[in-house]
């Protein structure tokens, strides 16, 4: 969202973001921005640029792949701008599996990279530590040469009776044990924390 946007961009600007993940609109009244603003929420970072005259311009928005859309937008991983400054933010989130990388059949091979094999981030809507812990996942990762992708797991889709229920948010789950020794919940399962 530009200040200059005063008629809808031409193909020539829409190409300089040709990957096929990337959706751009033209919104002449805002309502895009106005309702990107009203859902903003936790864990969504809140953007340190990018509002004039009370409407957000120029900022980039990443959510996470298979997030729910409803009469409310789904957080996002990247909220921020001016684009121009958030680039290799944005192509990180894409390309690394922050972007919610999965490990079933339905997701587009050269989408994301292969998950790492056993490890499961556990969270849920409105876990106020996911985005802190999973960029930190992210980058001690990195050194060691793993694959940023990584099943992400909503915990409440999980069956009733899943023990990875009872786990608090998030979680780092490597081959079914979580990663810094808490054991595994028993029945009855505690309470969403």
């Amino acid at each position: 969202m530009l200040p200059t946007d005063w008629a809808a961009p031409a193909s020539s600007v829409l190409r300089r973001l040709s990957d096929a993940r990337v959706q751009q609109y033209w919104d002449p009244n805002h309502l895009l921005a106005a309702q990107m603003k009203k859902d903003a929420r936790e864990p969504q970072p809140v953007q340190d640029c990018c509002i004039r005259s009370g409407i957000l311009w120029d900022l980039a928005a990443v959510y996470e792949r298979g997030a729910t859309w409803s009469d409310r937008m789904p957080p996002a991983t990247v909220f921020n701008g001016p684009v121009v400054d958030v680039i290799d933010t944005i192509e990180d989130a894409l390309g690394s599996g922050r972007s919610g990388a999965r490990s079933d059949s339905t997701a587009s091979p050269s989408a994301a990279p292969p998950p790492t094999p056993g490890l499961v981030f556990l969270t849920r809507d409105g876990c106020v530590n996911t985005t802190t812990m999973r960029t930190r996942l992210d980058e001690a990762l990195k050194p060691l040469g793993l694959a940023l992708g990584y099943e992400v797991v909503d915990q409440d889709t999980l069956p009733e009776a899943d023990v990875r229920r009872g786990y608090p948010t998030p979680t780092l789950l490597y081959q079914d044990r979580d990663v810094f020794g808490m054991a595994i919940p028993q029945p009855p399962l505690p309470d969403p924390t």
